[in-house]
């Protein structure tokens, strides 16, 4: 994961981390995910441009990744509920059919 804030220049943004990440694809690293991470902070307040609240995170790897940790952070207003697991292919797909029951998770 690669972090990046932009700096303000001339009264805009930068636009740096955009070039980074681009660099880094030139390299032959493939961007799997673009994330936000918002800040409980505010910084760069002027007259003449908006508050910056966040910065861009980048998922880089070279080739497929061998560990994929995704975040589970959201509440599910559904959790306990019970759902069909049922594979959701087009009519006449081997694919569909009823696949057990499955329940929702507290952390989505």
């Amino acid at each position: 994961m690669w972090v990046v804030g932009n700096e303000r220049v001339d009264g805009g943004e930068s636009g740096e981390s955009f070039r980074q990440v681009l660099s880094f694809m030139d390299l032959g690293l493939k961007l799997h995910q673009v994330l936000i991470y918002y800040r409980q902070t505010l910084a760069g307040m002027t007259p003449t441009t908006y508050l910056s609240t966040h910065n861009y995170m980048f998922v880089l790897s070279h080739g497929k990744p061998n560990t994929v940790n995704l975040l589970k952070d959201k509440p599910n207003i559904l959790a306990g509920n019970k759902i069909s697991k049922r594979n959701k292919g087009r009519v006449g797909d081997k694919r569909s059919g009823d696949g057990g029951i499955k329940t929702l998770q507290n952390i989505r």
